[in-house]
């Protein structure tokens, strides 16, 4: 996945789901993913040594937080500039 997929990914779960939700969901999602991948190096379905140390890594809960809190300030940001355009068409004659 890109990182615009994931940054897409971020924003429906902080659209849907409160900040502790979003961030248990995180959590989850990427610890299976972690064992996906140990177990196709295991399997030696891959054989890239790069993709078993990005597995192997650590992926702080803070750090997932505040990659929630970005998405959520994002929104935020994207919503009232959506409301500014509105109101400035509403305001052309």
């Amino acid at each position: 996945m890109s990182a615009i997929s994931f940054h897409f990914l971020a924003c429906l779960l902080a659209r849907i789901w409160d900040a502790p939700e979003a961030i248990a969901i995180w959590v989850e999602a990427v610890k299976r993913r972690k064992e996906e991948l140990i177990a196709q190096f295991e399997d030696a379905d891959i054989a890239q040594l790069a993709t078993l140390a990005a597995a192997r890594q650590d992926v702080p809960r803070a750090q997932l937080a505040e990659w929630d809190a970005s998405a959520r300030a994002w929104l935020l940001l994207a919503g009232h500039s959506e409301g500014q355009a509105a109101e400035t068409a509403d305001a052309d004659p």
